[in-house]
């Protein structure tokens, strides 16, 4: 039988059997997933932690959809944050996916919501939203692009007026810009960081349109770094002196915290404050949500609206 999954992912196992207990699939989903060290340890603690104790045992073939809620239930009655509980239902439902998928079972996944009222009501239920600490006005917004370090000002104006993740706004190349129409292609290329540097992976992307505003400040980037930008290396975003990818932990301590005092801001705002901004300046121009979530790379529209609830008009 055909092992599509792990094809796609670096390979088939070595080894496959018939062990139908959640947790065997858990196990072998966590650990050939195709993401970044840190987040396979995450994912790895949720499964012993969340998933093990509770419901590891649970044959795939044979476990319900009520064992499912009643286990989240469980650990929600337990204290476990929202957050860490959609992860972990996340981890389930691709786990049984897999099995499913390797064993050739056609029946429907238990571990996804039986209609669509209760896909929004889990998703409204598990998505953190945002402090409102973490938005910030238009005129903080301002400050903070007069206190960043100009060099990095697109960066900055880039991630808070379209929702940018650092990982794919240190990752936009020129060919990504299209500064005519006004409008960036996001996703594309995302540059992660890892224990041993940096990587580059291809990703989904997205047009997402952009200001006048904007679109100046990318084109005064373009020429500021156009001597040392190349075909093979025409990042927008890359170090000013030795040309390289800039490193989150370095743009944070050396560029960010200094702005944020220079500009009397919050000082536990970061860079991803940044993208709850832009999402709800969005809501507040009264950009149907489905555009919200398309911009921001969301999957699911109740995704948006599950994180920005209180900010969406009733």
């Amino acid at each position: 039988m055909p092992l599509r999954w792990y094809e796609l992912r670096g390979g088939p196992l070595s080894e496959i059997d018939l062990n139908t207990s959640l947790i065997h699939w858990a196990e072998q989903w966590s650990q050939h997933r195709d993401v970044t060290t840190r987040r396979q340890r995450a994912d790895e603690h949720r499964v012993e932690t969340y998933i093990k104790p509770y419901i590891g045992d649970k044959s795939v073939t044979r476990i319900t959809h009520r064992q499912i809620v009643d286990w989240l239930d469980a650990l929600e009655a337990s204290g476990v944050g929202r957050a860490t509980l959609y992860a972990s239902l996340m981890i389930v439902r691709q786990s049984i996916s897999l099995a499913y998928e390797t064993m050739g079972i056609t029946r429907a996944n238990p571990a996804k919501p039986a209609s669509d009222d209760e896909r929004s009501l889990r998703n409204m239920q598990t998505f953190r939203q945002p402090d409102e600490a973490e938005i910030l006005g238009d005129g903080q917004v301002q400050n903070l692009l007069e206190a960043i370090d100009p060099y990095f000002r697109a960066l900055v104006h880039l991630s808070v007026e379209t929702g940018a993740k650092w990982e794919e706004a240190v990752g936009l190349r020129e060919q990504d810009l299209d500064l005519i129409l006004q409008r960036v292609t996001l996703g594309a290329m995302r540059i992660i960081s890892e224990p041993g540097g940096v990587v580059a992976r291809e990703g989904e992307s997205r047009a997402v349109p952009i200001s006048t505003a904007l679109a100046a400040d990318l084109k005064r980037h373009l020429l500021l770094t156009d001597d040392w930008r190349t075909a093979e290396n025409n990042y927008m975003f890359l170090t000013k002196r030795t040309h390289t990818h800039v490193l989150s932990a370095n743009f944070t301590h050396h560029v960010w915290r200094p702005a944020l005092w220079q500009a009397d801001l919050n000082p536990k705002l970061t860079f991803h404050s940044l993208r709850h901004t832009a999402a709800v300046r969005m809501i507040e121009q009264d950009v149907p949500a489905e555009e919200i979530a398309r911009r921001l790379g969301h999957k699911a529209v109740t995704t948006t609206k599950g994180m920005y609830q209180r900010y969406f008009k009733s």
